[in-house]
């Protein structure tokens, strides 16, 4: 249910931008015999050639980037969004770009480790998230810079 939820409220965002997303019309979840399901339901979007005009698909992410406005000023989102069935560490709210991030990529490796015992890989994750992340992020808002919230898209429509 999350899944269908998240997906609803992240097209909902998009769409209200970029029209290069289908309109999402509702979502849902019903129980038959013991057994949940969800549902998405979106309006009919044609797919244009594949794959998509690369010029066009960059125009249409780079007008979802301008153009989308956090609601609170923060990044983050209002609800879990998922990748698959991996919820996905967004459905929160903060002032900076590199504690966002860090909490998603955190989920992720995470995830990752469950399928396999590899110490080698704990280790860099660890060090990515100590080292690399903050090195990369954080001087984007430090010293009077600072970065917009925006959408972040998951699905690309052409």
């Amino acid at each position: 249910m999350i899944t269908c939820r998240g997906e609803y409220e992240s097209l909902k965002s998009i769409y209200s931008v970029c029209a290069h997303a289908p309109a999402p019309l509702g979502w849902g979840s019903y129980t038959e015999d013991n057994i949940d399901y969800s549902y998405l339901l979106v309006d009919f979007l044609a797919i244009q050639k594949q794959p998509a005009d690369a010029k066009n698909l960059a125009a249409s992410l780079a007008e979802l980037h301008l153009k989308s406005q956090s609601p609170t000023g923060k990044f983050g989102f209002h609800v879990p969004t998922c990748h698959t069935r991996n919820v996905q560490a967004v459905d929160l709210w903060t002032d900076s770009w590199c504690e966002l991030f860090s909490s998603h990529l955190s989920r992720i490796i995470s995830h990752a480790k469950t399928g396999f015992a590899w110490p080698e890989f704990d280790n860099l994750g660890k060090l990515v998230l100590s080292k690399v992340v903050p090195a990369l992020l954080l001087p984007l808002q430090t010293d009077g810079r600072s970065i917009k919230p925006c959408l972040v898209h998951g699905d690309c429509w052409d």
